[in-house]
């Protein structure tokens, strides 16, 4: 058993909360946008008959604007404020995490088999599951049971080891 708990560093959380914010920005706009985008076309080839297609657009922007300052604004940074606690819990068949600050179930469970591959940042890992943002997070200095080396293993075949931006910046500099 593999296991990971405790405050994850805020300048992890805060990679995780852009991507997160990134992701669903993208989503957002692109339904409102799609949505608004077939309506207008549908109007201009008199397939329906919008007397309020102004009003239409108006609330779509509005829509997208409230998105954007939802996303982007203090309400999607809670995780950023206040800290981002982890319990993961990890075996050869499993993988399950607490989601504290989720609204649906308290917590995620993936068999091995459904991780589509293990990326290694350096300081944590993503295991990544699923769809679009389907993540789970572990920082390396968190591991409370268990080895780095154990950890590994569960996942052979499905590693992924990528290099920070600094790093590749520091290599470059180096060899010039």
């Amino acid at each position: 058993m593999i296991i990971f708990r405790g405050k994850v560093d805020p300048k992890i959380n805060k990679l995780q909360m852009k991507r997160t914010m990134r992701q669903a920005g993208i989503g957002g706009i692109s339904v409102v946008l799609g949505i608004l985008i077939i309506c207008t076309i549908l109007y201009f080839c008199d397939i329906i008959d919008f007397h309020g297609l102004g009003e239409l657009l108006i609330t779509g922007c509005v829509v997208i604007i409230l998105g954007l300052i939802v996303i982007f604004g203090p309400v999607g940074r809670i995780n950023e404020r206040t800290g981002w606690y982890v319990n993961i819990e990890i075996d050869e068949a499993r993988v399950r995490a607490e989601r504290p600050y989720h609204l649906g179930t308290p917590f995620v469970e993936v068999s091995t088999g459904e991780v589509k591959k293990l990326v290694d940042y350096g300081k944590y890992y993503y295991i990544l599951y699923g769809g679009v943002n389907r993540a789970i997070i572990c920082q390396k200095d968190l591991l409370v049971e268990g080895t780095i080396e154990e950890f590994e293993k569960i996942f052979a075949g499905k590693i992924v080891r990528k290099l920070k931006k600094e790093s590749r910046k520091s290599k470059t500099t180096s060899a010039k």
